[in-house]
């Protein structure tokens, strides 16, 4: 059976090799015909590729390419979060995106990429751009925030920041953070979590677990001198990332410009309008943001 014409192809899974040894898979999305635009999207905490595919495609139907990141310790990553096997933002940052981002460029190097993730994928996007300057200038952020403890509103934020140091602790008991039993994101590495919840304690980003080459400037300088673009969708359901946690991560960007559209709990087309449901009914994002790639404001949105 012949295909139609307007229909892209399938996906295909490319397997990339960091420079530490880490291999892990890229599944990449390719829309009919000439690939102008290209979207490097990274999933939240503890998300594999499957999730995002609905999206992706969708996405690819209308023109736009996708290739979606496999996290270290998911899917057909060779290495699992164990106590002799462990990992944070320094080894993400330093070889898994641009190993990554190096694999998916060669499937369209005529076009014009931009970053985007889900989530935790939304602050690695934009803080990579941040610290790469002017090479990324267009960032797509669904259901990000920052997890300041001063993010969530009332006594939330006080029993939270009361749990942090719980992350450091069951990680050092269980050799990996145990999260699974824990009831958020899998089995994650010690490393990681440790590094997320100190962002969560401070606000910020601590320079050291990154691990920069001294020429870059600190995270929370490089994001304050960030003069690129933002498309954000935000979820007022979402019990994970309040309005003020995405408000904490426009504070740290205030150079650039930001789109954010909401998305009510009863929106149309939705199944659930929360941190994870939109995974399953991605089609109301996808117009709003075709039209912001296209340099239009979609409506029901802040600027």
């Amino acid at each position: 059976m012949n295909r139609s014409p307007a229909t892209p192809p399938a996906p295909a899974d490319h397997l990339v090799t960091a420079a530490d040894g880490h291999r892990a898979r890229i599944r990449w999305f390719a829309p009919t015909g000439q690939c102008h635009r290209a979207l490097y999207w990274m999933p939240a905490l503890g998300v594999g590729l499957r999730p995002n595919d609905r999206f992706a495609a969708l996405l690819a139907e209308r023109g736009v390419a996708v290739a979606v990141h496999e996290w270290r310790g998911l899917g057909d990553s060779n290495w699992r979060a164990a106590r002799g096997c462990d990992w944070g933002y320094r080894e993400l940052f330093r070889f898994d995106i641009p190993a990554g981002l190096d694999a998916a460029r060669t499937l369209a190097p005529q076009a014009t990429w931009l970053l985007g993730g889900h989530s935790l994928g939304a602050q690695f996007a934009l803080l990579y751009a941040a610290l790469h300057g002017g090479e990324w200038r267009r960032i797509v952020s669904i259901a990000g925030g920052h997890p300041w403890w001063r993010g969530f509103p009332g006594a939330k934020g006080w029993v939270f920041r009361a749990l942090l140091p719980l992350v450091p602790l069951s990680g050092a008991i269980a050799g990996h953070f145990p999260g699974t039993y824990l009831g958020f994101a899998g089995r994650e590495a010690r490393g990681l979590m440790n590094v997320w919840a100190a962002t969560a304690r401070s606000g910020g980003y601590p320079a050291a677990a990154l691990d920069l080459h001294p020429a870059r400037p600190a995270p929370e300088t490089a994001l304050a001198a960030w003069p690129g673009s933002v498309f954000a969708a935000h979820f007022q359901d979402d019990k994970l990332v309040s309005r003020m946690s995405l408000a904490r991560l426009q504070a740290l960007t205030p150079k650039a410009e930001w789109t954010i559209v909401e998305y009510p709990t009863a929106h149309p087309g939705l199944l659930k309008a929360d941190h994870f449901g939109w995974l399953k009914t991605p089609e109301p994002l996808v117009g709003p943001l075709i039209d912001w790639l296209g340099g239009k404001i979609p409506s029901s949105s802040t600027v």
